[in-house]
């Protein structure tokens, strides 16, 4: 089982967003998924998954320092954890068991910058990281300026996602997760 881990201590960053598309354009791919949800204040990957229809397995985590022992339970092609903003030091451990970290951050020095220190925490920890440029507008000088910060760290997907809906809903939506997905699956 493959283990992504969508991590980032601040909240907004299209995390969730990001882990029930990536989780469905997985499915639709014909892989077997699981997710996580870290964050039981909102328990959104549940709402989501029950407006979508989606049938991926989905499991809140009460205690995020339990997530090991979850993992050791379950047997999917891919599972993915949606790491709640509030993490702390669990967020390491999540890291730690994950054969690839994704940090998605808005483009905003704001936004950057927490993504940064994040990033530079798990480092030493030779998991994959990358990050995903979400809620992107085309063309405007943030998202340019954005784009060239993570090529210059050089630990960034090429894809970034604009579009802030759900995969079978929108034709561009699901192109940018296809694409997403293609590059995580080159990845792991």
């Amino acid at each position: 089982m493959k283990i992504i881990s969508f991590l980032n201590s601040k909240g907004g960053a299209g995390k969730t967003t990001t882990v029930i598309n990536v989780a469905r354009g997985l499915q639709l791919k014909g892989f077997s998924v699981g997710v996580l949800d870290t964050d039981l204040h909102q328990q959104s990957v549940a709402q989501w998954r029950q407006d979508a229809d989606a049938d991926f397995f989905s499991v809140d985590v009460a205690d995020p320092k339990s997530v090991q022992t979850i993992v050791n339970g379950l047997n999917f092609d891919y599972l993915l954890i949606d790491g709640a903003g509030s993490l702390g030091e669990e967020i390491v451990g999540i890291a730690k068991i994950s054969n690839l970290v994704v940090i998605p951050v808005k483009p905003s020095p704001f936004d950057y910058w927490p993504a940064a220190r994040l990033f530079d925490s798990l480092k030493p920890l030779n998991t994959p990281i990358a990050y995903l440029l979400t809620q992107a507008r085309k063309h405007t000088t943030m998202t340019n300026e954005m784009i060239q910060t993570l090529i210059d760290e050089g630990s960034s997907f090429d894809s970034s996602r604009r579009r802030h809906t759900r995969y079978e809903h929108d034709k561009v939506a699901a192109a940018e997760i296809d694409a997403v997905i293609n590059e995580i699956l080159e990845v792991i």
